[in-house]
């Protein structure tokens, strides 16, 4: 056998740090893809929790509608004293539903909602009790169109018997929410 030439040995030692510095960038893109797709599923998976809430939301308001404009004869105009009773109206004697069932806050994952009331203690809004700023800042649908620039999922205010205007809703004790 024949000795290699030291060419061809420093050829072929090059060739393998070549490998090297290839096998660590494709290590490296691989990590930075994975980082980017969980981010971005993190994005999508709160983009998908702001809808649902604005569709819980939705279902809020209309409940609180609805428990004010169905009142029985001879009683006054109010808003539920609990959530709970959007479930089973207590003012009448037999079972009346303005809500199917409490929902969960998509944001928190707790069945806790914050509410607001009137000064008779009736609810008049609903609202989540996350601090965490929206993915979403514009282009609300037109019954939630006083959620623009809101810096607080907790200021998304789904409320019904209350002015609202691009600025806010006036609440019952006189502040502008």
């Amino acid at each position: 056998m024949t000795p290699m030439p030291t060419r061809l040995l420093r050829a072929r030692h090059h060739h393998r740090g070549f490998t090297y510095l290839a096998a660590m960038f494709a290590v490296a893109t691989l990590g930075l893809a994975a980082a980017a797709t969980v981010h971005f599923g993190a994005v999508y998976e709160r983009r998908h929790a702001e809808a649902e809430l604005l569709a819980i939301g939705a279902e809020f308001r209309a409940a609180l509608r609805s428990y004010r404009d169905k009142h029985p004869s001879g009683q006054q105009q109010s808003g539920p004293q609990r959530l709970e009773d959007l479930l089973n109206d207590p003012r009448y004697p037999y079972a009346v539903r303005h809500l199917r069932r409490l929902y969960v806050d998509p944001i928190t994952g707790h069945a806790r909602w914050g509410v607001i009331r009137d000064t008779d203690g009736g609810i008049v809004a609903v609202h989540s009790l996350s601090a965490q700023q929206p993915i979403r800042m514009k282009h609300f649908p037109p019954d939630f169109f006083f959620f623009d620039e809101r810096q607080r999922y907790s200021d998304w205010l789904f409320v019904w018997g209350v002015q609202c205007t691009n600025s806010g809703c006036l609440m019952p004790d006189g502040r502008l929410r």
